[in-house]
């Protein structure tokens, strides 16, 4: 298995309340909105973070 499955999957999830809270129109979501903008602004930089630090430890691991 990849070890970037939970970075993907964090990021997805970033994109997703990203969408919900900052560029959706749909009235229902007014509710959630700033539940979702502040997941994303969480979320999104903690991903990316999580890609670099993986990326650095398996360049680590497979060069002795």
């Amino acid at each position: 298995m990849s070890p970037y499955v939970f970075t993907f999957l964090v990021l997805g999830f970033g994109f997703w309340c990203f969408w919900d809270g900052w560029l959706t129109l749909d009235t229902e979501m007014a509710d959630h909105a700033f539940f979702n903008q502040v997941l994303s602004i969480i979320l999104i930089p903690w991903a990316i973070w999580d890609f670099f630090k993986v990326k650095k430890k398996y360049k680590k691991s497979n060069h002795p």
